[in-house]
């Protein structure tokens, strides 16, 4: 209940403020009102009404942001009953709320007085003009507030002491109740505008700084749904942290501050995967049709990675592990290439001369000699196929280099062979990478034989004759044959002599052929002439001049008269002659 000093005070500022406005009659009307508002207060309320009367705050209650500007505004309710004037006291804790400005409301257009000087405490005085009165619910000021708080319930009550509603038909203090308001505190929700970097290895250690509106002390930032590390709030609008450990891949950055307000920047920050190194590959070498099956060692090899050597992909890749990878070759030029490994996330090792591989031409092979044999002398013009030809730097016949070699193509060369004693020899091929040998491929031979005479050039069929042959190139264990059958007692004397003894055949005229050991030969066509028994001039018949022949013993217009063999022309062979006439 409001005492009479109180009520002349409002009266008194009332007063001053019609008075400016609207005239002295509206004075005197107002100092009537005051004096028997004063009387009836005076008589405890004698006359108070019994519709209730409220002093209220809209909004009651709701949740504010710190920093935010809030709107309180004084509600009064008097029901039916006319009101005047009213006087509103409020009381809240500056340290969460700061008082930063009123606006007027419409039904009390009379301004008493404001009292805002004590931090915490908001007076109000309104009233209307004589004779509006305003009855109802009306609003009577909107107090503007700034929350200073982050936390906690923030206050506003109404100071009983120092709040009225004034009835105007009879100045009585008809305040039946108040009603405060309770504010609950919060911090701004926080909000991420942009990160920088945008990507770190996964192995984390990344310093990161975030930028947005609202961060708080104590806030925590999750990277991809792991918490970072070292986040320091630099400011409202800064924090910095150092990125944790993640898999590979694009992640969220979600920032909470400690009232479990988060704000989420989407697939923010891509957590790469460290590049691919090379240590090693084994072999370190192959041959430029590909194929080679190699292993290469390094580190931070991933699922899908790919050897490349020399920039070209292998032909197959199979990851084995982080540390180890099997591949194919493919085919390439001869030459030294450097050895990277692109991994699926496209990250490929940086050029590292230290590992290579080296592409050569493949080791030659020999399918074929031809011809297979020729003279000790050399000179014979070999051809020899098989494959990988080009590259050839050298041939050798029985371990001597070829007097000259031309490749022809890539299966094809020629050769010609050096000198070198007889027998069978290897031949080779090499490039810069192997050797191929064709084993026991040519045999160098002694000098054909060459037979030139033959003394005598005729004997008798029954053979015996002794003969000596001339000519050239003859070797120990040279044989000698007459009409296809073996000579006797051959003996080669030096290589232009050969003795024999003719062997038994039919009449007639034979080729005579000395065969060395390595099996060439020469003939001498009808070199010697089986002579039937008797027929010294090989007529086909025996008579008188066979008799002639036999007695002259001319051996240098006839054939000898030897019939018998035996070296000699005498009684023997007269006796076989005789046993043979023919007329």
């Amino acid at each position: 209940m409001v005492n009479k000093k109180q009520v002349q005070r409002v009266n008194s500022i009332l007063r001053k403020q019609i008075v400016q406005k609207y005239g002295v009659f509206a004075v005197a009307l107002l100092v009537i009102s005051s004096v028997a508002y004063v009387g009836t207060q005076l008589q405890k309320g004698s006359y108070a009404a019994a519709l209730p009367a409220t002093l209220t705050l809209s909004p009651a209650s709701s949740t504010v942001t710190t920093g935010s500007t809030v709107a309180v505004t004084i509600v009064v309710d008097s029901s039916t009953d006319p009101v005047n004037s009213v006087q509103a006291a409020l009381s809240y804790n500056p340290a969460q709320l700061q008082y930063v400005s009123m606006t007027e409301g419409t039904a009390f257009p009379v301004v008493a007085a404001n009292s805002t000087a004590t931090a915490g405490v908001i007076r109000v005085a309104r009233g209307t003009q004589a004779p509006t009165t305003v009855s109802g619910v009306n609003n009577l000021v909107t107090v503007n507030f700034q929350v200073l708080g982050s936390t906690g319930v923030a206050a506003v009550s109404f100071d009983t002491a120092f709040s009225y509603i004034v009835r105007s038909t009879d100045n009585v203090n008809i305040l039946s109740s108040t009603t405060g308001g309770s504010y609950t505190m919060k911090l701004p929700e926080p909000t991420v505008t942009a990160s920088s970097p945008v990507s770190g290895p996964t192995a984390g250690g990344t310093a990161m700084t975030i930028n947005g509106t609202g961060f708080v002390s104590g806030a925590t930032v999750l990277v991809g749904g792991t918490p970072a590390t070292n986040v320091v709030v630099v400011g409202p609008q800064t924090l910095t942290l150092s990125t944790p450990a993640h898999a590979a891949g694009l992640v969220n950055l979600v920032v909470t501050n400690p009232d479990q307000q988060a704000a989420t920047r989407a697939s923010a920050y891509t957590y790469i995967a460290p590049a691919p190194r090379v240590s090693s590959i084994s072999p370190s070498s192959g041959t430029t049709l590909g194929g080679t099956s190699v292993t290469v060692t390094g580190t931070n090899f991933t699922t899908g990675a790919v050897v490349k050597i020399g920039g070209v992909n292998a032909t197959s890749t199979t990851f084995v592990s982080p540390t180890s990878l099997t591949a194919t070759t493919a085919a390439k030029a001869a030459g030294t290439n450097t050895v990277t490994v692109s991994n699926a996330d496209g990250q490929t090792t940086s050029v590292n001369t230290a590992v290579s591989f080296t592409y050569v031409i493949p080791a030659p092979t020999i399918a074929d000699v031809s011809p297979i044999s020729g003279p000790t002398a050399g000179g014979t013009t070999l051809t020899i196929t098989g494959r990988y030809m080009a590259d050839i730097t050298k041939v050798t016949v029985g371990g001597l280099p070829a007097t000259s070699f031309t490749v022809i193509n890539s299966t094809t060369l020629s050769a010609v062979t050096p000198a070198r004693e007889a027998g069978l020899v290897d031949v080779t091929v090499s490039n810069t990478t192997g050797t191929a040998t064709r084993t026991g491929a040519f045999t160098y031979r002694l000098p054909a034989p060459v037979v030139t005479s033959i003394a005598p050039t005729s004997g008798t069929a029954n053979g015996g004759t002794i003969v000596t042959i001339t000519g050239s190139n003859f070797v120990n264990g040279a044989k000698v044959s007459a009409g296809g059958s073996p000579a006797l007692a051959v003996t080669v004397v030096s290589p232009t002599s050969i003795t024999a003894t003719m062997p038994v055949h039919v009449a007639g005229a034979v080729n005579l052929v000395v065969t060395n050991p390595d099996t060439q030969s020469s003939t001498l066509n009808n070199g010697f002439t089986y002579l039937a028994p008797g027929d010294a001039n090989n007529d086909g018949r025996v008579n008188a001049i066979d008799l002639s022949v036999l007695l002259s013993r001319d051996g240098q217009n006839y054939p000898p008269a030897d019939f018998n063999g035996d070296g000699t022309v005498g009684a023997a062979d007269l006796a076989i002659l005789l046993g043979r006439w023919t007329w």
